[in-house]
């Protein structure tokens, strides 16, 4: 729970105030204000009124009394389903999402800190502005219309500047895209996105830019970071089968032939993919090549786990067919000392088949004919 200065530090902020501004407002000293932002001392009880009249919240708002924010939260939820069920977006006059927008704007007067509705509340206030200015279902007069739209804006700032969960503010930055969109901000738009961060593999500022050249009917560039994003998916996509293998591998022999199943999607789905983007570039058909290689090399490991030699060689076979089919492709557009050392890596490739179960190189698979003809063919790469 936030402490009294904590609430009047937020609170001021969000009124987009200093502590020179509020203090001149309420006739103080701006220490005083620091110091009941720092919580070493209280404001006397006749500035409580001035201060929340000020800040524009209630003085139980300020002192963070009186009031049961679980339960109006739950009560704002019933009457936004009972809008939900009532009213539709088509029109101008009982729009439903303006409706939802007005109770939820009802809901933060009371609850200023709330960004998880005040977030909720800005995509109400877009699908209400988004269908006049850019569907066109309906004509918001020119004067509302900047009205409503600067009070989604200043919304998102706030939980954009104020906001610890970091994820909401990402999703608020997304949102002010929309909003600049809207009023062909394109500038303003690309700002935003270029200080977008790549999450976890998710190329945060690609969605946006996509974004944004749909909105301006750019639409080569749109497709263009679109393929791109639709193949960064697809790796994390792949990324997510092995680590799902590995998660039921790592049980031990138990589940063993689960994980061979699993270890099998990645491949599989791997092979789709290649379908799909191999034949953008050699460069393409590669990475996805790599994304076979090493959910096999695991499998061949299980195998060997549950002395199923034979099946373990089946995926050192696939793995050398592989390795051959991709250097085969090879068109000239890598470097060739790069491509040297990949094959020099790759000639190793079929260590990992047996790296994670025998110490020794010398062991029932390496032993096998079988393995000994996939190492030469690996071998023979110039």
């Amino acid at each position: 729970m936030l402490s009294f200065g904590q609430r009047l530090k937020m609170l001021r902020r969000e009124a987009e105030l200093s502590q020179a501004d509020l203090a001149e407002a309420i006739g103080v000293s701006v220490q005083s204000v620091s110091k009941w932002e720092c919580d070493s001392n209280m404001p006397d009880v006749s500035m409580l009124l001035p201060l929340s009249s000020v800040l524009g919240v209630t003085a139980d708002c300020l002192l963070g009394a009186g009031t049961n924010e679980k339960e109006d939260a739950e009560a704002l939820e019933k009457e936004v389903d009972a809008i939900w069920h009532a009213y539709h977006c088509g029109n101008y006059e009982d729009n439903a999402s303006y409706k939802v927008y007005q109770s939820q704007k009802n809901f933060l007067k009371k609850y200023p800190l709330n960004y998880a509705v005040k977030l909720e509340s800005t995509k109400s206030l877009d699908l209400f502005l988004y269908r006049s200015a850019v569907r066109g279902h309906y004509e918001i007069p020119a004067e509302e219309f900047d009205s409503l739209w600067n009070e989604g804006v200043k919304a998102l700032k706030s939980i954009v500047n104020q906001d610890k969960d970091p994820s909401r503010q990402l999703e608020a930055r997304f949102e002010l895209i929309e909003y600049y969109d809207m009023k062909k901000m394109w500038d303003e738009a690309e700002e935003i996105a270029g200080g977008l961060p790549d999450f976890y593999g998710r190329d945060l500022k690609g969605l946006a830019q996509k974004v944004i050249a749909s909105a301006k009917h750019d639409y080569p560039r749109a497709n263009e970071l679109q393929e791109k994003l639709s193949y960064d998916n697809t790796c994390l996509f792949l990324d997510g089968l092995w680590a799902r293998a590995r998660s039921i591998s790592i049980f031990g022999n138990v589940r063993k032939e689960e994980a061979i199943a699993a270890w099998g999607d990645a491949v599989r789905a791997a092979k789709v993919c290649l379908e799909i983007f191999g034949g953008v570039s050699w460069e393409k058909y590669k990475e996805i090549s790599w994304n076979m290689i090493n959910p096999l090399q695991n499998m061949a490991c299980d195998y060997l786990a549950i002395d199923d030699v034979t099946s373990a060689l089946d995926c050192c076979e696939e793995i050398t067919g592989i390795v051959e089919d991709v250097f085969g492709r090879y068109d000239g557009s890598e470097a060739e000392d790069e491509i040297k050392d990949e094959k020099k890596w790759l000639k190793f490739s079929l260590h990992g088949c047996f790296d994670s179960v025998f110490d020794e190189d010398d062991n029932i698979l390496t032993r096998e004919e079988r393995f000994k003809a996939c190492q030469s063919r690996l071998d023979a790469l110039k």
